[in-house]
C-alpha cells in the first residue's frame, strides 16, 4: 500500500512539474530550449581543436557568421577571415577544414 502511494506522490509532482514547465513557456514565448532542441539558434559551436591543454581553437556560428576563435590562458582572441586576408566576407567551413 504504502508503494502506491509514493508512485502517486511521484505522478503529481510531475504532473506538476510539467504544468509548470508549459506555464512559464507560454507566458515568456520561448520556443527554443529542453523540448524543441532543432530550433533556430543565434549562437551555435560548430568545432573544437586542442591544440595544447590551455590552448584551443573554435569555430564559433553567431548570427549566420562563422568566427574562429583561440582560447589560451590570458583570454580569448577573435581570429577571422576579415583579420587573414583583409576584406569582410564571412568564413566558410570548406575554407578551414
Amino acid at each position: 500500500m504504502e508503494l502506491w502511494r509514493q508512485a502517486a506522490a511521484l505522478l503529481i509532482v510531475f504532473g506538476l512539474l510539467a504544468f509548470a514547465i508549459t506555464a512559464l513557456r507560454k507566458r515568456n514565448g520561448s520556443s527554443a530550449g529542453l523540448f524543441r532542441p532543432n530550433a533556430a539558434r543565434a549562437l551555435a559551436s560548430v568545432e573544437r581543436i586542442s591544440l595544447t591543454p590551455q590552448h584551443s581553437l573554435h569555430l564559433v556560428r553567431a548570427s549566420g557568421r562563422e568566427l574562429l576563435l583561440a582560447t589560451h590562458p590570458q583570454g580569448c582572441t577573435v581570429i577571422s577571415r576579415d583579420d587573414i586576408i583583409g576584406h569582410s566576407a564571412p568564413m566558410r567551413r570548406e575554407e578551414h577544414a
